[in-house]
């Protein structure tokens, strides 16, 4: 059952995204002429086209999600979370909170987790309360390296953060980060790392800054600070120097390192 699961959410989420590749508006700057004059034709043939567009990604996500199944291991060979393939299937942990959650009892939330997931060498280094959720920093009792980055919902719910912690993370990651490219060459340093999100703060938001940042497989993640205040977070790519905005959070509340 858990395998119909987990290649039902990946065949979901494959064709979503090319869907999505296949409908979304072009730059102005980038449209060629051809796709400019497909604006004056008829509907019908208009129609036909974009469902012709819409095949194609179609069978390109069929195609990928076979290459997928086809290369991956067992599911059995796979630790996740609740035994799950990875991030895959495994996103969500835990009954919901029967009170307030607090960062101590978000934190503790996240060991319950990482234990029953057989993760004996991670363990929780930081919670962030914001006013959507908690954010709790996942790291390697072994090297100090970050590990995970994970969200605990009001309601106790506890799951992968979205965005360069599923997608960039190499060893804990959604797609393993090779998937998208990512992993591949020489990793950048932490200083250079906070050297692309200064000059990315400075152009997006006056006055921010990065703080030190947290290494992971693949990337650094920063909060981001005002006055010495943290006012939200960031992550760099450690390959393609690409940034990556956590916008998801809300405002932030308080912190504290454990």
């Amino acid at each position: 059952m858990r395998v119909a699961e987990t290649i039902a959410a990946v065949f979901v989420r494959l064709v979503a995204a090319f869907w999505l590749l296949g409908s979304a508006p072009e730059p102005l700057s980038q449209r060629s002429p051809t796709a400019t004059s497909t604006l004056k034709m008829p509907r019908a043939v208009r129609s036909t086209r974009m469902m012709t567009v819409s095949q194609r990604y179609l069978f390109a996500g069929l195609g990928m999600l076979a290459l997928a199944l086809a290369v991956a291991p067992p599911l059995s060979a796979q630790r996740g979370w609740s035994g799950h393939m990875g991030w895959m299937g495994g996103f969500a942990q835990g009954s919901p909170s029967s009170g307030p959650l607090t960062i101590d009892t978000a934190a503790a939330r996240v060991r319950e987790v990482l234990t029953a997931s057989g993760y004996a060498d991670l363990t929780p280094d930081e919670v962030m309360e914001f006013s959507n959720h908690f954010y709790v920093l996942v790291k390697e009792k072994s090297t100090g390296t970050g590990a995970m980055e994970v969200i605990v919902e009001r309601n106790g719910f506890v799951h992968p953060e979205p965005g360069p912690n599923m997608m960039w993370n190499t060893k804990y990651g959604h797609m393993g980060g090779g998937m998208m490219g990512y992993g591949q060459g020489q990793a950048i340093t932490r200083e250079r790392a906070r050297q692309v999100a200064a000059q990315y703060l400075a152009a997006a938001f006056r006055g921010a800054e990065p703080d030190e940042g947290t290494p992971f497989y693949g990337y650094f993640t920063f909060d981001v600070e005002q006055n010495g205040k943290p006012v939200g977070m960031l992550s760099v790519n450690a390959y393609t120097e690409r940034v990556w905005y956590h916008n998801w959070h809300g405002a932030f509340v308080q912190e504290r390192h454990l």
